[in-house]
């Protein structure tokens, strides 16, 4: 299940216990196949339940939202329903800057037409500010936990760093493979499902292990049996596996990426650049060399959590909503 799945469930799951009196309609707009069947079934049970409802809010990719956006855009505005849109991902802008004119006709008229714009970074905020009446800066988020154990200040033990994402190369795969050969006395387990036609086999006879893929609701308990996580990306939006591994105390390593900037401040996390062995096993040893600064990241990465919890920002999107009702 990727992590737009388990984020936009777990909205669902939020508003549901919200104490706002809140009606959900859920209608899955997961197109998989290029053909006019999967686009006809959508369009026809958002017509069905268009009667009751007050707000069309969709949840998906860019190019998910740019395949309807025509026919919700012209359905707002004969049935006077307020429209917004959630934008996953930090691509967005980059998407729109190369996109033909075709696809930028249907960005400019449809998609930034809505009543309403939210999305993942402030990067993509910046930019659609001056393109967009109503742009709201909405992060990833995850479900916080109080039963987790606190991290331990004296770990006499071999370091252990997890991996847990896509396995394809640009999520720096390769290179942390490579890595991991130059650090005997560090634990490196990679969890995830293949990519791009790689396999197995690409741990073959290596010191990274891979142990398989994990269901959703097995990552926070797997996540704490480990001291940091690694995310050595080429590219990424805010990603839900890190803020993961804030809410569980883990140390978090990962490449300085614009959206990870935006997420942390160089004494939060141990950030390097993407695309070189070199640098992951500095980063590393830092932690691996200094047991009280991984006490300090993992204590700090506990502080930092509370910026992503769901609940509040369900409660946020809760109160865009409310706005946008009051003014139909």
């Amino acid at each position: 299940m990727g992590g737009t799945t388990v984020l936009f469930q777990l909205l669902i799951e939020e508003l549901a216990s919200a104490k706002e009196n809140v009606i959900i309609k859920t209608i899955d707009v997961n197109i998989r196949k290029i053909s006019p069947m999967p686009f006809l079934k959508i369009a026809l049970q958002i017509l069905h339940n268009i009667h009751k409802i007050d707000i069309i809010s969709i949840h998906a990719s860019i190019r998910g939202i740019v395949s309807l956006s025509g026919y919700l855009y012209v359905l707002s505005k004969v049935f006077n329903k307020k429209l917004a849109y959630r934008i996953f991902g930090g691509n967005f802008y980059n998407y729109y800057s190369n996109s033909n004119l075709i696809l930028k006709f249907i960005i400019d008229n449809f998609v930034l037409q809505s009543d309403l714009l939210l999305v993942e970074t402030k990067y993509l905020h910046e930019k659609f500010t001056p393109l967009h009446k109503n742009v709201q800066w909405f992060p990833n988020h995850r479900k916080m936990y109080s039963n987790l154990p606190i991290p331990s200040k004296n770990i006499n033990r071999k370091l252990k760093i997890v991996f847990i994402s896509h396995i394809r190369k640009e999520k720096g795969i390769f290179e942390l493979i490579e890595a991991a050969e130059s650090l005997p006395d560090v634990q490196i387990d990679v969890y995830g499902p293949f990519y791009d036609g790689l396999s197995v086999n690409i741990f073959e006879n290596k010191k990274v292990k891979y142990l398989g893929a994990l269901r959703p609701e097995e990552v926070i308990k797997k996540m704490a049996e480990y001291d940091a996580l690694i995310l050595p990306s080429y590219k990424e939006g805010y990603p839900g596996i890190v803020i993961e591994a804030l809410s569980c105390g883990l140390a978090v390593l990962c490449t300085n990426l614009p959206s990870l900037k935006e997420m942390f401040t160089e004494e939060d996390v141990i950030m390097f650049e993407p695309k070189n062995k070199n640098v992951i096993i500095e980063a590393i040893n830092q932690i691996n060399n200094n047991r009280n600064l991984l006490y300090e990241l993992r204590m700090k990465s506990l502080k930092k959590a509370s910026e992503f919890d769901s609940k509040i920002l369900t409660e946020k999107y809760i109160e865009m909503c409310k706005k946008l009702f009051e003014k139909s």
